[in-house]
């Protein structure tokens, strides 16, 4: 079978999270080898009914772009300006896109070369991508969401791993992106992806020496999306919840204090959540299976933005709850 190449090109996504120095980030990453002049045409057999595509109206290059995470204030800074504490976001080994025709089932593109870089080359193997067609794309891609109608695309927040202190290799896995319709011209088509959650970077000074084996973040309300919906059967994407939950929690590897009073760094991908009003705890679990916890500076989570919380933990094993005093100016947005 011949390679129908697709030249993928994706902005670096730097993070503006207050960190010191720079860092990889993978979860989607990209490539930018040479795109073919002219991509092999492939003479595969339409389906029963359908129409076969045309040499004339396939697709050549496919182009997808994405914007910055910024932090929460994050007006002022400008997009792909290179300083030490941006986190460049790439492409990875793997990684597939879904994409959507106006009707009809969704395609997967699989990176075939550039792993590791801003640009990818994604193969769609033997599905032609049409000029007259409108498509619209969803990163990452599911393959339980292959039955599902472009109406009815679910994500789930669940399943998040952190391996070591501060590590931003699981953040990728859980980006969850879309783009709205749109048609080929001149032989290209572009998308455009959003960002449709928020990262939360929690820095957490634990009482203990010890090793942690998962983070939850818990509220005293059914205030977190568990499953999201993604609708793309119409001009815009539109994000909704599916189902709720008042607790996520994240499995820690590799995660340890040397000695009391240690910060530790962690990193999430949430659902765009309104704290206002609303009690959140963080609690770390400790593998002599101690709990300790602190509340939250409520802040409103918007998509495609980076927040910054820090908290000192105590020890409520004995406890079901605590009353933490507020952190005012000590927790910001990054």
């Amino acid at each position: 079978m011949n390679d129908l190449m697709f030249k993928v090109r994706k902005r670096n996504i730097l993070w503006a999270l207050l960190l010191s120095g720079s860092f990889a980030l993978n979860g989607c990453s990209s490539g930018d080898d040479p795109i073919p002049e002219e991509p092999p045409i492939i003479e595969e057999e339409p389906s029963p009914g359908e129409e076969p595509v045309l040499p004339s109206e396939r697709v050549k290059v496919v182009n997808m772009t994405a914007d910055n995470i910024v932090s929460g204030n994050a007006e002022t800074r400008t997009a792909f300006t290179l300083e030490s504490d941006k986190l460049k976001f790439a492409w990875a080994e793997n990684d597939q896109v879904g994409i959507y025709p106006t009707s009809g089932t969704q395609i997967a593109f699989t990176i075939s070369s550039g792993a590791g870089k801003n640009s990818a080359t994604f193969d769609g193997g033997a599905w032609a991508l049409r000029e007259t067609e409108t498509y619209a794309a969803y990163y990452p891609y599911d393959v339980e969401n292959t039955a599902r109608s472009n109406a009815e695309l679910r994500f789930s927040y669940e399943g998040q791993h952190q391996t070591g202190k501060g590590s931003l290799a699981h953040l990728g896995a859980h980006d969850l992106m879309a783009t709205n319709a749109t048609t080929a011209m001149d032989g290209e088509l572009t998308f455009k992806f959003k960002h449709l959650n928020s990262v939360a970077l929690l820095n957490l000074t634990v009482p203990v020496a010890a090793t942690f084996t998962t983070l939850t973040l818990r509220c005293d309300q059914e205030a977190l999306t568990k499953v999201a919906n993604l609708d793309m059967s119409g001009s815009e994407y539109a994000y909704s919840t599916y189902e709720t939950t008042d607790r996520l929690q994240m499995q820690l590897t590799d995660v340890a204090s040397a000695q009391a009073d240690k910060t530790l760094r962690f990193y999430m991908m949430l659902p765009p959540v309104d704290m206002t009003g609303k009690i959140f705890n963080v609690i770390l679990r400790s593998s002599d299976n101690r709990v300790y916890q602190d509340q939250l500076v409520s802040k409103t989570m918007q998509p495609g933005h980076a927040y910054l919380f820090a908290a000192t933990l105590v020890d409520v094993t004995m406890a079901s709850t605590i009353n933490s005093p507020s952190f005012g100016d000590s927790d910001s947005e990054v």
